[in-house]
């Protein structure tokens, strides 16, 4: 991507940590290290004027290839309605007619709006990435790159266990890191190798436990209960974490599978709506609701003290 010759570039999607490299490359290649701190401008785009951000591009570089403007964070391209109309057609104008061969501008944001000018205008001119980890395969896929990067070969169980046991890719990032730090004399790394260095989050544990309860693996769900409360894992947590689950399926299957509506709607990372998709084909609308109700039943339960959230939760496992 670095090697596009273009003036403007817009980065978005949910893995921050791959926009936060492609920026990184990008100033790489036009920054002069010496005057790096006069060449580059770093702008909020949640509050930033798009004034600022047009005369922040006029202004010429010192010793730098181009100088790079990076607007970070910028929500005015996924915001439906804006109060500076007037302001955001002039920047698109300005992207499309008037930006200057000296420049470079990026911006990124989580989630853009295609119908907005200012995008119209930077697909037209710039370039347009977005960066996400679309299904568990790709995921592995990247994972098994990265080790390559800090010189580990990963086997395939090894890199889909982080997979399963990380959520992005940051995260995902640090594990590696951490397991070629503590395995530094192994060249091929396994599942077995990684299980007791991995610090796995509460989250994670307790999505295993769900995953039991989603494939009727009702007593391997009852083992990773148990074991979740010897670990001093607080029952209510579990609780709404079902539920939650239970929920996130119901508005699946009311959505259909357009990826990109639920993970608007629901605002999951694209790796679990994929697998929310793959789920909710297993049970009727009737069955998830039936779940969630039983769910909301034993959070009220709980709550009035007519049952104790172990036992509970023990109970609710064996109806789903």
């Amino acid at each position: 991507m670095i090697y596009i010759n273009k003036n403007v570039f817009l980065l978005y999607g949910s893995e921050g940590l791959l926009i936060k490299e492609a920026v990184e490359k990008i100033k790489l290649k036009y920054l002069n290290k010496i005057t790096v701190d006069l060449d580059f401008v770093k702008l909020d785009g949640e509050e930033v004027d798009f004034a600022d951000i047009i005369d922040s591009c006029l202004v010429v570089p010192l010793l730098s290839e181009k100088r790079v403007i990076y607007v970070k964070d910028a929500n005015f391209l996924s915001e439906t309605k804006s109060s500076k109309k007037n302001e955001e057609e002039k920047l698109a104008n300005f992207i499309e007619k008037e930006f200057p061969d000296y420049t470079c501008l990026i911006l990124t944001a989580e989630k853009i709006d295609k119908r907005k000018k200012v995008y119209k205008a930077i697909e037209k001119v710039g370039y347009v990435k977005e960066f996400k980890i679309s299904n568990y395969k790709e995921k592995i896929q990247w994972i098994k790159k990265r080790a390559l990067l800090y010189n580990k070969n990963l086997d395939e169980s090894a890199a889909a266990y982080i997979a399963y046991n990380t959520g992005d890719l940051y995260q995902t990032d640090n594990e590696i890191k951490k397991i070629v730090f503590a395995l530094e004399e192994k060249k091929l790394i396994k599942k077995e190798d990684i299980e007791e260095i991995m610090s796995r989050n509460e989250e994670a544990n307790i999505f295993e436990l769900i995953d039991c309860i989603m494939e009727n693996k009702k007593n391997i769900a009852l083992l990773k209960l148990a074991e979740l409360f010897k670990k001093g894992e607080k029952g209510i947590l579990i609780l709404y974490m079902i539920s939650k689950h239970f929920m996130n399926l119901c508005w699946v299957k009311m959505l259909g599978d357009n990826e990109e509506e639920i993970r608007e709607k629901l605002g999951l990372h694209p790796f679990v709506v994929k697998k929310l998709i793959e789920q909710a084909r297993n049970f009727s609308i009737e069955k998830l609701k039936y779940a969630l109700n039983l769910s909301q039943q034993l959070d009220y339960d709980i709550k009035k003290g007519r049952i104790d959230d172990k036992t509970g939760l023990e109970l609710l496992i064996s109806r789903l």
